[in-house]
């Protein structure tokens, strides 16, 4: 489905702060969608075209990047504030629920929001993300984790006087081509290109900062108390969300599916569409008992 198809509006979030959304109405299942910090629309897109089409579609710019306004103050921006845009999100638009999918932060942005409010959620899709504390995740805790932190804090600092100088580098074709070559992300440099390209208009400095409060955020306390049916998927080559952070949560889950995706990295709705998206589709029909014709045969990697 071509970008296009999604509307774009202009909503507030629970305190009034200026969101911004994309809508896609097409049936009566709806996806609400949860993306990673520094992630908008395009990086979704391949994802969402590969997809049965019969869903209809919400994702929204997390308050303080790309086009949602930061609340006044600059206050921190806390993973609880999201869940609460979403209920916010889903009342303007009559929505009563979903499936909640999540990519990278957005897994934490998930199962917060089941938390705050498992009435509207009826099934959650969990894409390479970390369950908690995101600067923990590749490194674990101890040495690793406070360097992390550190470096993060550093270059929060550093973007808040560099950011004039870097906004244009991401639409440089050398940008994505460093990126594969290094290993960071897998496919060709057009795959990355419009997600990497929307970098240009995210506030940089913002984006540490809420990465750091990110880290501060738990919900293994509550991973025994999901009910619904969960999808939980790795990329293989992930260094970001590595693969045991999904075993430790399909453990925790009862009942969960657990998908590593072969040769893919955090990335990997980009990476392998068709595959995530056949997986996606296969996992919601059979768990929420759909209709086949909603969904495409699954296929292989």
């Amino acid at each position: 489905m071509p970008a296009d198809d999604f509307l774009r509006q202009s909503t507030r979030g629970f305190d009034g702060t200026p969101l911004c959304a994309w809508i896609r109405r097409r049936g009566p299942r709806w996806l609400l969608t949860c993306t990673g910090y520094g992630g908008t629309l395009p990086a979704w897109q391949p994802l969402f075209d590969e997809l049965a089409p019969s869903w209809s579609i919400l994702i929204w710019d997390y308050r303080g990047q790309f086009g949602s306004d930061a609340p006044p103050g600059d206050l921190p921006i806390v993973i609880a504030d999201h869940s609460r845009d979403l209920e916010s999100l889903m009342a303007a638009e009559g929505i009563s629920g979903g499936v909640l999918m999540g990519w990278s932060v957005g897994v934490q942005v998930a199962l917060e929001h089941y938390r705050r409010r498992p009435e509207q959620v009826q099934a959650l899709v969990l894409i390479n993300g970390a369950y908690e504390r995101v600067l923990h995740s590749p490194f674990g805790p101890g040495l690793g984790a406070r360097l992390t932190r550190g470096a993060t804090h550093l270059a929060a600092l550093a973007a808040d006087h560099l950011q004039p100088l870097m906004r244009p580098l991401f639409r440089k074709p050398a940008l994505a081509r460093t990126a594969v070559a290094l290993g960071m992300v897998r496919g060709s440099q057009e795959t990355f290109a419009p997600a990497l390209a929307a970098w240009e208009k995210l506030d940089l400095g913002r984006y540490f900062r809420m990465t750091l409060t990110a880290d501060e955020h738990v919900t293994s306390d509550m991973h025994g108390l999901v009910e619904v049916p969960t999808l939980i998927t790795a990329g293989e080559k992930d260094l970001i969300s590595p693969v045991r952070l999904a075993e430790e949560l399909h453990q925790a889950i009862s009942g969960s599916e657990l998908l590593v995706i072969p040769d893919t990295t955090h990335y990997a709705i980009i990476e392998k569409p068709s595959f995530c998206a056949r997986a996606i589709d296969r996992f919601l029909a059979e768990r929420l008992r759909l209709r086949p014709e909603t969904t495409k045969p699954i296929e292989s990697a």
